[in-house]
């Protein structure tokens, strides 16, 4: 197998299991992090919603800078719409997921991610 499929392989993969772990009840809190004296908190998994996107991001772009590409024509428009369409639907079907629901915030991470991922 040659290394550009390997990419587009491992990339997929990561999209899939994204996708999965979204059907995965998850029970209990994630902690907060605390900025400054209790005037900005921030609860953690905003913060592993935001990562988790700008690091789908950051793999798409070494992958370009080795000269990989997921798609053959269009490929950041469409590596784009992938990732903003894994992002809402991630959240929406959370609706139906016993011991999960649908956030806001979540889903305004997960976008976040993806914006100052693609201006990097």
């Amino acid at each position: 197998m040659n290394r550009e499929k390997l990419y587009r392989l491992t990339f997929f993969l990561g999209y899939i299991s994204v996708l999965v772990v979204t059907f995965v009840p998850v029970f209990g809190n994630l902690s907060s992090i605390e900025i400054g004296p209790d005037i900005f908190k921030i609860r953690l998994d905003f913060f592993l919603h935001f990562a988790v996107y700008f690091v789908i991001c950051l793999y798409y772009l070494v992958g370009l800078k080795f000269g990989y590409t997921l798609f053959r024509k269009n490929a950041f428009p469409k590596f784009l719409s992938m990732l903003f369409l894994l992002a809402i639907l991630t959240e929406v079907v959370q609706i139906w997921i016993p011991s999960r629901s649908f956030n806001i915030f979540d889903l305004l991470s997960n976008i976040f991610g993806i914006v100052i991922g693609a201006i990097v």
